[in-house]
């Protein structure tokens, strides 16, 4: 018996409901469409980012895995809607990714601008496959390999950027642990009532927070 794989549907039956089981459960059992899929992003950069992972298909160290939510690549229109709405000069902020997962939004990121960028992700499959992409586009950035509830925020203004990476319960933790000045970008805010500062922007699948600790 899988025990990773029971833990896991529990896990998304108590933050998706039945109809987030459904989703997961259909799709494994259709298996893998294409060896790799690739999007214009990838395509354009030469990267491999745009193919989804669940994380039970993965080796992570973490006793946060079974509360972790599945890799997907951040839609375009998403983050650019997201970077158009910051009121901040991006070259004077550092940018961190929790659950950067093959490092999309790091290389958006150094696109838009900043300048320091961290990428925190638990699963260090995926942590290699992000180095390897920031290797071929040039991006300079620096992938942490741990659980976001034990990473240790810079001192700097800091914009956090989240796509939906994780439960309710870790995003709790992760919020207490915010002490800096600067933003929260949270793409598909699916707990966004647990974020303890004032929200600046709400749109469809975003919401912007200003961290004011």
């Amino acid at each position: 018996m899988n025990w990773r794989f029971i833990r896991k549907g529990c896990s998304i039956f108590a933050n998706e409901g039945i109809s987030g089981v459904w989703e997961r459960s259909s799709r494994l059992l259709r298996g893998p469409q294409n060896l790799l899929v690739r999007d214009e992003f990838d395509q354009t950069r030469g990267v491999t980012t745009a193919e989804g992972v669940e994380l039970w298909n993965l080796t992570i160290p973490s006793k946060d895995w079974v509360r972790g939510m599945q890799y997907s690549a951040v839609p375009l229109k998403l983050f650019s809607n997201a970077m158009a709405r910051l009121p901040i000069q991006t070259d004077r902020f550092t940018f961190v990714d929790l659950g950067s997962g093959k490092g999309r939004a790091l290389i958006l990121a150094r696109e838009y601008g900043f300048n320091r960028i961290i990428g925190v992700e638990f699963a260090p499959a995926l942590c290699e496959i992000a180095r390897n992409n920031l290797l071929l586009t040039k991006t300079s950035a620096n992938i942490v390999c741990q659980s976001a509830t034990e990473f240790i925020f810079p001192m700097e203004p800091t914009v956090v950027f989240m796509y939906s990476p994780f439960a309710r319960d870790i995003l709790q933790q992760v919020m207490g642990n915010i002490h800096r000045d600067g933003f929260i970008v949270y793409i598909t805010p699916r707990h966004q009532d647990v974020i303890p500062f004032p929200i600046v922007h709400r749109d469809v699948g975003l919401a912007i927070f200003r961290m004011d600790r």
